[in-house]
């Protein structure tokens, strides 16, 4: 009946925020040790058997310093550099700014947010994934005006407590935030008990407003426990005003054709929203190196390895050419797998090029594909292994959506599961070391035809061909490493084949 329901509503609430605060002392424990997680969500907590909690997977973190890697490979990155999960990020993290032990405390209080508003999205997808993201890396969390009816029922002041809680924990200025992840775990506790003085809170704005739920996707369940399982907005709302091409991000500091540096990185904004990354001058041997130990077997366009010298720089787009840009440009979408912030598939070597077209001529300024040894000399970042990210396959899930356990159809999927079996909005994966996204894996990049049989030998060339390059999420790593190179017929319309682009513009002063 219904009075069974609100009992079973209120247990649950209340081993969540148990949960939870159990959560937060061990997150206390490994900042005490100076550890900073910087990856914290739902799918890294688990429980056990018992119903203990577990903080899991550190592959991010940072310790003392939050200089030091926590790990001996280079998962961690530079400062100016996006590290952690979109949407559960922290404003500073998302514009690139350290991650603190308040970057931490930020994700817990997304994950309390999610607990008391029964999964809602907390940040507005009405104005699309672009507007969302500004929001997301300005901390502009929309906290409901009611929460599930158990909240109430925690305690006459709870509701009121919840509600200031929540802006405590998610303050977009650090400094406002609990300093200690103890303090949030006390103040859990407090609010298990129905509610707490005000006062002990912070000072952060403590703030209502009006909420609108746009949240898609499944929900994890986990112990009776429930999280929230997915990114939020993938493939909602509507995309940004007409005319404005939604590819990457920006903090909303950057004006069309206006330089930024972040870090050592440098971006300019084409349009309304093309947004290239600046890959300086330097030399990088191109090519597979065959005396590296790997246990799959070469494919149809791997070559020795061989200099190359990338004399200029170039610009090159931070994500693939996702639908919400392409249709913004083109008018069309033909993608299979739809979602705006998703790359655009199902285009031929043709349409990638007819893109570029249409684009230099709506923004004035030149867009073209990249050639093949670009495009690796963009992806390699200056590396010569295997991968931009090292030779351990074992770190493919972080940086590429690639064939993987959670895509039944794939013939030979790989033993980790990076939680895409399709292709996956931007921002889900780590970067390489120039700031550019999915150079591994989501789908098949198309570079300038013809296709070079012999690298740098035009008499070699196969008209009807072109080069693909980086793999796809149907893929595994011999067709992930950065020197493959998949001569593809220019007809070919698949539905991991997508592509980026290169503006050539002055490099930056």
């Amino acid at each position: 009946d219904e009075m069974s329901i609100r009992r079973a509503s209120l247990t649950s609430l209340r081993n969540m925020l148990d949960m939870l605060a159990k959560v937060c002392r061990a997150l206390h424990a490994a900042h005490e040790a100076g550890v900073t997680h910087r990856d914290i969500k739902p799918p890294n907590i688990r429980i056990d058997e018992q119903g203990t909690p577990f903080l899991l997977d550190f592959g991010l973190a940072t310790v003392a310093d939050e200089s030091t890697q926590f790990n001996s490979m280079h998962t961690a990155v530079d400062h100016g550099h996006f590290v952690g999960t979109l949407f559960w990020s922290s404003p500073e993290q998302i514009s690139g700014g350290e991650a603190t032990r308040a970057s931490d405390i930020w994700s817990l209080g997304l994950i309390l947010h999610q607990m008391l508003t029964a999964n809602a999205a907390p940040y507005s997808f009405d104005r699309g994934i672009a507007s969302a993201i500004r929001d997301a890396s300005r901390g502009q969390v929309r906290i409901p005006e009611s929460f599930i009816p158990a909240v109430a029922e925690l305690g006459d002041g709870a509701d009121l407590y919840a509600r200031s809680l929540l802006a405590y924990m998610l303050s977009p200025r650090p400094s406002d935030r609990p300093q200690t992840a103890l303090i949030a775990a006390e103040r859990l506790d407090s609010l298990l008990e129905g509610g707490g003085d005000l006062g002990e809170l912070g000072s952060g704005p403590r703030r209502s407003r009006r909420w609108r739920s746009l949240l898609t996707g499944s929900l994890v369940v986990l112990a009776g426990v429930v999280f929230a399982g997915t990114m939020w907005g993938d493939g909602a709302g509507p995309g940004e005003s007409e005319g404005s091409a939604v590819i990457g991000f920006t903090d909303g500091s950057l004006s069309p054709m206006q330089v930024r540096k972040t870090g050592r990185f440098y971006d300019i904004l084409v349009g309304d929203g093309l947004e290239f990354r600046w890959v300086p001058p330097g030399s990088v041997t191109l090519g597979i190196d065959p005396s590296r130990p790997r246990w799959w077997t070469s494919l149809e366009g791997d070559n020795p390895s061989r200099p190359y010298t990338n004399e200029s720089g170039f610009w090159m787009l931070r994500f693939e050419v996702h639908q919400a840009g392409y249709e913004a440009v083109t008018g069309t979408n033909p993608s299979r797998h739809i979602g705006e912030s998703r790359p655009v598939e199902m285009v031929s070597y043709e349409d990638a090029a007819a893109f570029c077209e249409q684009a230099t001529e709506k923004f004035g300024v030149v867009i073209r594909l990249p050639t093949s040894d670009e495009w690796e000399c963009a992806c390699r970042a200056g590396t010569e292994t295997m991968f931009s990210y090292g030779d351990d396959v074992r770190l493919t899930p972080r940086y590429a959506n690639a064939a993987d356990a959670s895509n039944p159809d794939v013939p030979t999927p790989g033993t980790y599961d990076d939680g895409h079996p399709l292709t996956a909005p931007f921002g889900q994966f780590l970067q390489n070391g120039f700031g550019l996204a999915d150079m591994h894996g989501n789908v098949w990049e198309w570079c300038q035809a013809p296709y070079l049989a012999i690298p740098g030998d035009p008499n070699s060339a196969v008209t009807d061909r072109a080069d693909a390059r980086g793999g796809s999420y149907y893929d595994g790593p011999a067709s992930l490493e950065s020197g493959h190179r998949n001569p593809l017929p220019v007809s070919t319309r698949s539905g991991n084949v997508g592509f980026r682009v290169i503006a050539e513009l002055p490099p930056p002063q």
